[in-house]
């Protein structure tokens, strides 16, 4: 009897080894599938889990989404507010841009009538000055004359100093690039053949 009880105290898969040593060996844990195909109340709760961790991945998805739309409309507002900004601003300097081009073609108008008349009145000066001097010049020479003939001593003097403003007279009018003929100066029979040079 006692062997009986032993033998079902024991189970059969339990070594003799084991028996001796009064050890037991355990059971391997079930895994989950052996649960959901071994009764149909574990399936369900494995099922209940995974409906909830894909709710919870559906409300991480939206609200990840939610912050894309919501950024993304940030991002159109702030494109929107910049083209704006950047219109009125190209308007005005467009503006700006269209005042001054008026201005300064207005002030180049000014300025080439102010210049041409500056020019006119320059060319009717040059017309009256080159008179003047000839006028001038035919009068000195004349006078310069008239002495010479009454008095003959004044010839030598009178002939340098001729001389000088013939020279002087040339030269100031290169000097503004007048082109016109030397002093009408002419020769008296006391005049010498030889030009002297001027006074020092």
């Amino acid at each position: 009897m006692s062997s009986s009880r032993s033998s079902r105290q024991t189970p059969f898969f339990v070594s003799s080894r084991a028996r001796k040593k009064g050890r037991s060996i355990e059971e391997p844990t079930p895994t989950p599938e052996a649960y959901i195909y071994s009764s149909p109340e574990p399936r369900l709760n494995v099922l209940e889990a995974s409906m909830d961790e894909i709710k919870e991945e559906q409300k991480r998805l939206g609200k990840t989404m939610e912050d894309m739309v919501t950024s993304m409309k940030t991002g159109f507002d702030n494109i929107k507010h910049l083209l704006t900004a950047y219109t009125e601003h190209f308007g005005t300097l467009d503006k700006d841009m269209r005042a001054l081009k008026h201005q300064v073609n207005n002030s180049i108008h000014v300025a080439s009538n102010v210049i041409q008349d500056t020019v006119n009145e320059f060319k009717a000066t040059s017309a009256e000055l080159q008179t003047f001097v000839q006028k001038s010049a035919e009068d000195v020479v004349l006078a310069i004359e008239v002495q010479m003939d009454s008095d003959r001593n004044l010839h030598s003097h009178v002939l340098k100093w001729t001389y000088w403003f013939s020279t002087t007279w040339m030269e100031w009018l290169k000097k503004f690039e007048i082109e016109y003929p030397p002093p009408p100066i002419k020769k008296s029979k006391h005049s010498s053949s030889s030009s002297q040079p001027p006074p020092t």
